[in-house]
């Protein structure tokens, strides 16, 4: 096998595990965005004085920072979102359908990156797709 399929799977171990310490955690402290404001102020300062310091020394392109600023906030709402599922939800069921991430990316992937696919990725995609409409109803 391809040698990215081995880091794809340490990752989704590593990650996997990390769900189970999330759902953990989310259990047993209510998500309280108002609790978290000093938090994300303190890290969003952080970040700041990064991008300033990068930029005052560094001097790298814009786009750098859109790629950076979109990972970090996306990622930020994701965890937001997470944590409000895994309260509600079953740890597998919600860590299953964060998985299907995967066909999002592969849509994304396919009108950005112009990616292509052949008919068995796109047949595995279709399936992914059905599993998760499975688990929403």
């Amino acid at each position: 096998m391809a040698q990215w399929f081995w880091y794809a799977l340490a990752a989704m171990v590593l990650l996997g595990a990390s769900n189970l310490f999330f759902k953990l955690w989310a259990k047993e402290n209510a998500f309280d965005f108002k609790a978290l404001l000093p938090f994300v102020a303190i890290i969003a300062l952080g970040f700041l004085a990064a991008f300033a310091y990068a930029f005052i020394v560094l001097k790298p392109s814009m786009n750098w920072l859109y790629y950076v600023a979109a990972v970090v906030l996306l990622s930020a709402l994701a965890v937001a979102f997470i944590s409000l599922a895994l309260q509600k939800g079953k740890v597998a069921v919600v860590t299953a359908v964060l998985s299907l991430s995967t066909v999002l990316v592969a849509m994304l992937s396919f009108v950005f990156l112009q990616d292509k696919f052949s008919a068995k990725e796109l047949f595995a995609l279709a399936l992914a797709l059905l599993a998760l409409l499975l688990l929403a109803v």
